[in-house]
């Protein structure tokens, strides 16, 4: 049986970072994000003023860049940050999540560099300078459709997002603590979707993508169950 660190010898194909603009997007779309982020993103940062954007401050895989509240200063921020990024670290895709259409210039910019842009922004206010620049656009819903209830996941997104929360907080190949996802659930996935706290155990039963460890390697009884994903298994579902 192969553990998750057992991946870390086979390069990736593509080389991805999320940016998000946090005075943009609601924190609620966070779990169709990081599904969309895919399997170990080289970098997922927001954006933003720290006390208007302190849901997404709250999410552990997210890093929060204070940008205070000067006039489009998260903006320009983001833009440095996906620029650089793109020469440093070879991205090969680049996911931008904002409805503002002053993103078009960067976009048109990461795709002269050959980057694949990806933008993530609402529906409703589909940004036309923007998306249309975009190698492909994800409209998100109207969050006003739902009233203040949050959006539902399906099973294979909430799948997705708990691996990407073990993948980002396991140590050696371990996987984590299924207290540890508990509260991760409780926190941070239920505000998108209350049903999450009632579902999410049916995930961690497909053996096909998760294993849980009740024991160590020598046998002891473990007090807390280590869990684990299994990447054959999402590549299967892919």
């Amino acid at each position: 049986m192969k553990h998750d660190s057992d991946m870390s010898f086979a390069p990736p194909a593509l080389t991805t970072a999320v940016f998000i603009d946090a005075d943009n997007i609601s924190a609620r779309h966070a779990a169709t994000i990081f599904a969309e982020g895919g399997r170990s993103p080289r970098m997922m940062r927001a954006y933003g003023d720290a006390i208007r954007a302190k849901e997404w401050r709250a999410h552990h895989a997210v890093e929060f860049r204070d940008t205070g509240t000067g006039k489009n200063a998260s903006d320009l921020a983001l833009a440095v940050d996906a620029i650089d990024a793109a020469h440093s670290c070879g991205l090969t895709r680049v996911i931008i999540c904002s409805s503002d259409g002053d993103f078009r210039h960067l976009a048109l910019a990461l795709r002269a560099m050959g980057v694949h842009v990806i933008g993530i922004g609402e529906a409703a206010k589909r940004p036309k300078p923007f998306a249309t620049v975009c190698s492909r656009w994800i409209g998100l819903p109207d969050l006003s459709e739902y009233g203040v209830g949050p959006v539902s996941l399906s099973d294979q997104r909430l799948c997705e997002v708990l691996r990407d929360f073990i993948k980002v907080n396991s140590k050696g190949g371990r996987g984590v603590a299924i207290s540890q996802i508990n509260r991760h659930v409780m926190s941070d996935i239920s505000k998108q979707d209350q049903t999450v706290p009632s579902r999410w155990r049916r995930c961690l039963s497909d053996t096909d993508k998760f294993a849980v460890d009740r024991t160590d390697a020598d046998g002891t009884r473990l007090p807390d169950p280590m869990v684990r994903f299994l990447p054959d298994g999402f590549r299967a579902s892919a």
